[in-house]
């Protein structure tokens, strides 16, 4: 049992919740790339945070194409901070020592991973990656894919069994109305209408090996947590408690479902103005199938 499962023991309580999170991502991406690497996949497809690393992707789109989307990404961190703000800049520098530009931007995304929308994005990574085991690859997008507007989702899941990348989700932390939830409700069905999500880093399985490749058509889904049940599933996961970490997954598992009815029904091929191209369409029933087999497990 490492720190990380003792989450809960009198020693580690003073240890925060993003931290130990980082922690099981940090072991999860570690296992996950030399699963990979065994497998023949070269360099290391996730960083320590469970996100798609770039670098790897330079023989399929080439150097430029890589350093164009560094330079997006930072631009809209730049945006995001305002760290190119005297009065910022000066913010940071007398409450956190940042000189820089860069080191701003590094102390937003500390801080960033360390509110509630962040902690849950790294708890349902962890929660899938846990719970759906070997048959499935779940990771967080790259950057770039999760600011761009063609994409803008955190999470891809790979059905290692069919081969297929069946959706992406989004996470959202809801603590006030329920007026979040809405909004990612419209925001699926926005993307569904126009083909699904394009993800430029993502991943194909080709002859039985996983292999780095753009997607398109992909459908993409919310999931959803109350601050009351993430703090269930974030003190499940630190105390490796399975009787909890079982329960958001449950409840999971059926708002996907749910969500995935949904869009067949609504935006298929062959209805109208919401039909939807292929590709899309045969993702969403591939997602079918993949979780017919979870539930059955």
């Amino acid at each position: 049992m490492n720190k990380f499962e003792r989450f809960g023991s009198r020693r580690e309580t003073k240890l925060h919740p993003a931290d130990m999170l980082k922690g099981i991502l940090e072991n999860q991406s570690r296992t996950v790339n030399e699963m990979l690497a065994q497998e023949g996949l070269s360099g290391e497809l996730l960083n320590p945070d469970a996100s798609i690393n770039p670098e790897g992707y330079a023989e399929l789109y080439g150097a430029e194409t890589i350093e164009t989307d560094r330079a997006f990404v930072r631009e809209r961190e730049i945006e995001f901070t305002s760290a190119n703000n005297p009065n910022v800049q000066d913010f940071y520098r007398s409450e956190f020592g940042a000189q820089t530009e860069d080191e701003i931007i590094a102390r937003w995304r500390e801080n960033k991973s360390r509110e509630k929308s962040g902690q849950m994005e790294m708890a349902i990574t962890a929660l899938l990656s846990q719970k759906l085991g070997a048959d499935f690859l779940v990771v967080r997008t790259a950057a770039r894919d999760d600011y761009h507007a063609e994409s803008q989702v955190d999470n891809l899941i790979l059905d290692r069994v069919t081969g297929d990348v069946v959706g992406a989700f989004d996470e959202v932390h809801e603590g006030g109305d329920g007026s979040r939830l809405k909004k990612k409700q419209e925001k699926i069905f926005k993307i569904a209408k126009r083909g699904g999500a394009e993800i430029r880093y993502g991943f194909k399985m080709e002859n039985g090996k996983l292999a780095r490749a753009g997607l398109t058509g992909v459908p993409v889904f919310y999931l959803g947590l109350d601050s009351t049940a993430l703090g269930e599933l974030i003190q499940g996961l630190g105390e490796n408690n399975q009787e909890k970490t079982d329960v958001v997954f449950t409840m999971l598992l059926a708002s996907l479902e749910e969500q995935r009815a949904e869009l067949a029904e609504s935006i298929v091929p062959g209805k109208g103005a919401n039909a939807a191209p292929s590709e899309f369409a045969r993702r969403l029933d591939s997602f079918g199938r993949s979780l017919a087999r979870i539930y059955h497990r």
